[in-house]
């Protein structure tokens, strides 16, 4: 968009130009960045959702998928820098706790003889056989409706979170309601 500012803005109030120069550069950004998605991966991502409509159906996460858990502790394991300081400590304690993990963790974690209990994967080009390291248990399966078909057909318990579909949004308007754990992206999204 055309953004016009005096000169007299630079020169006494810098601080808040700048500010506000930042945030409409990182809006700007973030807008680019999710229509560049959806047009990299848009088509592929309906291809996925149409062949998982029938396990979507069926197999939504709810709140009492989780009833089991409630008092146990759970680590939720992303791929960030942080893994890599922390995989001593939740390798001494996997045996103790939960471990979900994101499908980008699977191969440090096997690499630290780490299985999760459960995988959440809801990229559209992130295939299972790419994913899950060789000889790895991927306990239960986290996955959204533009998830690759692969990771439903690999033989593991499988429920599908709900996220800001055209498709769900449709779906639950006709009486399907979404899964009562949602999902909002990936990493691309923060």
């Amino acid at each position: 968009p055309d953004l016009y500012i005096s000169n007299s803005v630079l020169s006494k109030h810098t601080q808040s130009y700048n500010y506000v120069m930042d945030r409409i550069h990182l809006h700007c950004e973030n807008t680019h960045r999710a229509r560049a998605t959806r047009q990299e991966e848009g088509f592929i991502a309906q291809v996925n959702t149409i062949k998982n409509l029938a396990d979507y159906a069926c197999n939504r996460v709810t709140v009492q998928t989780f009833e089991s858990l409630k008092n146990t502790p759970v680590a939720i394991v992303g791929a960030g820098p942080s893994l890599e300081n922390s995989i001593n400590i939740l390798s001494n304690l996997s045996d103790q706790i939960i471990v979900l993990a994101v499908d980008s963790a699977l191969n440090i974690l096997h690499s630290e003889g780490i299985s999760p209990d459960g995988i959440v994967s809801i990229d559209a080009q992130k295939f299972c056989k790419s994913s899950i390291p060789d000889g790895m248990n991927p306990g239960i399966l986290f996955l959204s409706t533009k998830s690759p078909r692969d990771w439903s057909l690999n033989g593991s318990t499988t429920v599908f979170l709900s996220s800001n579909s055209l498709t769900e949004d449709w779906l639950a308007k006709e009486g399907l309601p979404k899964s009562s754990i949602n999902c909002i992206g990936n990493c691309g999204v923060t």
